[in-house]
Parts: structure tokens; sequence; C-alpha cells
């Protein structure tokens, strides 16, 4: 072989040897690209806009720098201005599509919610107010069969938060008791000590948080319809030491307000 051939070959060797050089250089910065384009989901749509890169060829700084241009157009696009901690968004979806609520502002700027937390009358908050509908008798065996104030309220999930008043008398002295009950079960009480008999005197108002659970039928969905009761507790059939018969009569008041909050 004359030495003409061997250096021609050499050269040749070189070249290929510079060839594969360059692919193991080039191979490196295609990997760091992937962990950036994890950081945001995208859709099948979305991925379409972005240069792909396939293995052994190189990735150029313009196709780089293009799909981090449009990562960041779709991240301000969702949350605002990078850089800063302030979000901004013209609204925001939640849940599926068969069952989604979406918050947004409205003209005035005030956050409007549609969807699963939006209640018919647009605040979130409902309420049912019950007072004395008629005079009770001034006997006490006439004043526990149907309660001294009843009333309905629709129960509809969320928070139901019953706040009631009333106003009795004893004619024994010991302690009096109004029962709050709801479907028949009673959820709280309002209680006194009557030191003198026959004078009508207002039971500190009882604020409850209503417990479903103990409740016969706990479930509101769909919405149930529930009855809200005061009743005077009857010691006739016996009561516990110190607690005397509650009397409500034609010149006592009583008052429920039932309130519904938006929350679990």
């Amino acid at each position: 072989m004359s030495n003409e051939t061997v250096q021609r070959e050499l050269t040749e060797l070189r070249a290929e040897l510079e060839q594969l050089r360059a692919k193991v250089d080039r191979a490196p910065r295609r990997r760091w690209v992937w962990p950036a384009l994890g950081v945001v989901l995208i859709s099948s749509f979305a991925w379409a806009q972005l240069v792909t890169f396939n293995a052994d060829e190189p990735a150029y700084a313009s196709a780089v720098n293009g799909n981090f241009n449009q990562l960041k157009t779709w991240l301000e696009q969702k949350v605002g201005t990078v850089g800063t901690n302030t979000i901004t968004t013209g609204q925001v979806v939640i849940g599926a599509a068969a069952n989604q609520t979406t918050l947004s502002v409205n003209a005035t700027g005030q956050l409007q919610a549609t969807g699963g937390l939006a209640l018919p009358d647009g605040t979130g908050i409902t309420s049912t107010r019950f007072g004395v509908a008629a005079p009770v008798v001034n006997a006490t065996t006439a004043n526990f069969a149907s309660g001294f104030l009843e009333g309905t309220f629709v129960d509809a999930g969320g928070t139901i938060v019953i706040m009631a008043s009333a106003s009795g008398f004893c004619s024994t002295s010991g302690r009096i008791t109004m029962q709050v009950k709801v479907d028949g079960t009673t959820v709280g009480s309002m209680r006194l000590t009557c030191n003198v008999i026959n004078q009508h005197m207002a039971f500190p108002a009882a604020f409850i948080r209503l417990n479903r659970n103990v409740l016969s039928a706990p479930g509101f969905n769909p919405p149930v319809t529930r009855t809200v009761r005061l009743e005077p507790i009857n010691c006739t059939t016996g009561c516990s030491p110190g607690l005397v018969t509650t009397i409500a009569d034609l010149n006592d008041f009583g008052e429920v307000t039932v309130l519904r909050l938006p929350t679990p």
C-alpha cells in the first residue's frame, strides 16, 4: 500500500471520527429541554405548536428559544405576567364539565360564582324565619303536641345554623327548658332558672349548628323539607332533678331563623 493511499484513508477516518464526536457533543443539549416542557400541562393541540427534537439530531437555539417563548405565553395567559407573585386571570373553572363551578368578576368588580356553588338568590346564603303564628293556650297539656312554634325549611346541603329565641314561665320554681327540635329530634335547647313563679322570662338565645347525623333522614340530596319546632319541656311524666314544667301562653313569644351557608 502506497503512502498516498494510507494518507487518504487516515484523512477519511479523521473526518468520520469528528462527525461521531460532534453527535456525542450535541446529544446532551436536547435532554434538558424536556423537563422544562413538563412544568406546564398542555393539550395535544398545544404540543403541535412546539418544535419536537429527534435523537441524534441537533437542537437549534432558535427552536429551543421558540419553545420557551411559547410556554411563557401559555403560562401568562393562565396566571398573568411571570416574575411577580400576583395571579391575574379572567376566570377560574373548578370541576369536570358535567358538574362545574366557574368563578369570575362581574362588571362592578364583584366575585361571581356560577354552577355548583351558586344558589338561586345569588348570594350563596339563604335564610328562613319563623315567628309564633297564633297564640298558644295557657294550659301545659296543650303546649306539647304540636309545639310552641313550628315551621319548615328546605335543606339543600351546606351548613345549617339555627338561631332561636323564646320566652316562658313556670308554676313551680326550678330550671325550665325550651327545646329546639328538627324532624322531631332535639338538636339543642334554651334554659334558665325560674326563681319567680308565673312571671314571663326570656330564654337566652340559642345558636345551633345542625348535626344531620342525629336525624332520621340525614341526607339532603335531593333537597329535603325539614320541620323545626320550639317545644317547652313537660315534666308531668318525669324530668331530671331540678327541672320543672315549662309553660308558654298567649303572652309569650318565640322566633326561629334558619341560616344556610354554602359550606360542607
